[in-house]
């Protein structure tokens, strides 16, 4: 049973949506957007369209995750190649780069929209996220997209809760993030580093770990896990699979013990 308080965040919720007539749901895959696209397809059914962005920047597992929670939903959905690489001002990875290749979704987003006949396009940040160091926001304010999860101060535990009552299997998962924040700004960003540190996540992943980030200081990879998984890692990071993600091509590998840090690449 829902709590009364998370409940009526869901009513406002779909009365916003509603309010819109017709979205494109900006679509990863993640916790917040699937909440988002499963009360889009609830209240508005055709009148919503979730647009999935395979790039460079987005993980094949979680590219391919994506498109199974979209069909588990019932949505009609698209996936659009979008080569954020050829754009020199995102593969040079300047400050604002999550705020340059935001806008150049979001407007590959419109165009959609309006191709479609959609009134609007809408997007995942929920209200947590409002207090966070997100470049990208201004690139929404910008081009009018609408964040109705942050406008219905919904906040992560209360999504995770509503996932968990829909019966999403992810409702537990670790957040995902582009994988540019693997790097530091400033570094040139290629689709051989990009497929490297998307590869070598994979494989720590499939131990059974929720949260993984390989950031890639030139050619040495450091491993952040969630501080209480911190132990396993050591486990499990043995000479074999050591070797398996130096083939990636890393000369060396050290694990982080002060653990995941949500954009711990901003700090450098």
């Amino acid at each position: 049973m829902l709590d009364k308080k998370i409940e009526n965040k869901l009513k406002l919720l779909k009365k916003q949506l509603l309010s819109l007539k017709s979205v494109v749901v900006a679509f990863s895959g993640g916790i917040d957007s699937t909440l988002l696209l499963k009360a889009a397809h609830d209240v508005l059914a055709e009148n919503s369209l979730a647009v999935i962005i395979a790039s460079a920047f987005f993980p094949q597992p979680e590219l391919d995750s994506a498109i199974k929670t979209a069909r588990q939903i019932g949505c009609r959905y698209k996936v659009i190649k979008l080569d954020v690489l050829k754009n020199s001002k995102i593969s040079k990875n300047p400050k604002n780069r999550c705020y340059i290749c935001k806008k150049l979704i979001m407007q590959a987003l419109l165009k959609i929209a309006k191709t479609n006949k959609l009134k609007h396009v809408i997007e995942g940040s929920n209200f947590d996220d409002l207090s966070e160091h997100r470049p990208g926001k201004q690139a929404l304010l910008e081009l009018g997209i609408s964040s109705p999860l942050a406008e219905s101060k919904l906040t992560k535990p209360e999504i995770r809760q509503l996932l968990r009552y829909f019966g999403f299997k992810q409702w537990d998962h670790g957040s995902s993030s582009c994988l540019a924040t693997r790097f530091s700004y400033g570094t040139i960003l290629n689709n051989i580093d990009l497929e490297a540190v998307d590869c070598a996540e994979a494989m720590i992943k499939s131990y059974g770990f929720k949260q993984v980030r390989v950031r890639m200081h030139k050619r040495i990879a450091r491993i952040e896990v969630s501080k209480n998984e911190i132990k396993e890692l050591f486990k499990i990071l043995d000479k074999k699979l050591i070797q398996k993600i130096k083939k990636l091509g890393f000369n060396a590998i050290c694990i982080d013990v002060e653990g995941y840090c949500s954009g711990s690449m901003d700090s450098l």
